[in-house]
């Protein structure tokens, strides 16, 4: 009868570990799968994130493909605009747009104007003229035009600024010229001091410009003043004197309107003293700047280049 308790209690024991080791099974089990469905919900949660956030990226890329349809198509109109009526127009419309299309055009026009003045007015520098009075009647209208064609202007002819860069101790001949602003590595010097001419021509014609109806230039010949006052205080390099000669050619008349007789004392500094610190290296353009010397000494004017008055 012992033996039979003592087998009973054994077979009890085991069908006890039995039970105990399917219920952990069970919880093991269970654990599994709850962690198999939180790493699908996880997964699923996942993947409705990435649909959204390439969703997202459609709408947003739509909206910019829509933008730039809008900027191509402003930017179409405005090459096509003839007055400075319709181009008023078209930056009003894309300032309506929002600021950043505001600014694209606004920055778009200033570089077509520079480009401008880089290849036609380089070759007529009158035509600077009626670019100009374009120009600062926009200026009047859309101040930050301003800002933004200064900087153009300046961008492209460093002697603007005024600053003559010096050429950094190892730097190459390619690197150089590019901080010079040389439009490529195979234009000439002498192409480049014409187009440096061209820029500071439409310059001269943007400060000499006195606006119709009375309005004041606010980019005007105080700014002109300021710069041949600061190019006559730096040490004269070979493309002095074609920048100078190019600014009075184009501003001289205006120079002497508004300054009178502080710009006579101005022009006479240039023939008595500047002069003689001109390179010997430009003696084309050193006697050319004499010549336009010796006739405004010799009438006291500054004759006008025709087309001035359209400015």
């Amino acid at each position: 009868m012992w033996r039979l308790t003592g087998r009973w209690q054994k077979l009890d024991g085991a069908l006890a570990q039995l039970e105990r080791e399917r219920e952990e099974e069970a919880k093991r089990k269970k654990v599994e799968e709850e962690a198999l469905a939180k790493q699908k919900a996880e997964e699923e949660e996942a993947r409705r994130q990435r649909e959204a956030e390439l969703e997202k990226e459609r709408e947003e890329a739509a909206i910019a493909n829509e933008r730039a349809n809008r900027m191509r198509s402003a930017t179409t109109d405005m090459l096509a605009a003839v007055t400075v009526g319709e181009l008023h127009q078209l930056f009003s419309q894309a300032q309506r747009i929002s600021p950043s299309v505001y600014h694209f055009m606004l920055n778009f026009f200033a570089k077509s104007v520079v480009k401008q003045a880089e290849t036609e007015v380089r070759v007529k520098l009158s035509s600077a003229f009626p670019l100009a009075r374009m120009c600062v009647a926009l200026f009047i209208q859309h101040p930050p035009l301003i800002k933004l064609m200064v900087g153009r202007l300046m961008k492209n002819c460093p002697y603007l600024i005024p600053q003559y860069i010096v050429r950094q101790p190892g730097q190459s001949d390619e690197a150089y010229r590019k901080v010079l602003g040389y439009a490529s590595n195979d234009e000439e010097p002498e192409q480049y001091k014409e187009r440096m001419c061209g820029i500071v021509a439409l310059y001269a014609a943007i400060v000499q410009t006195a606006p119709s109806g009375g309005a004041a230039n606010p980019y005007g010949m105080m700014y002109g003043w300021r710069w041949l006052a600061c190019i006559l205080n730096r040490p004269a390099h070979t493309i002095t004197p074609m920048l100078i000669n190019t600014f009075l050619e184009i501003a001289g008349p205006a120079l002497l309107d508004v300054y009178g007789g502080q710009a006579r004392k101005l022009l006479q500094f240039i023939i008595g003293d500047y002069m003689a610190r001109l390179s010997a290296k430009s003696p084309a353009a050193n006697s050319r700047l004499q010549s336009f010397l010796e006739a405004y000494m010799a009438s006291g004017q500054i004759k006008e280049l025709p087309g001035r008055q359209y400015a």
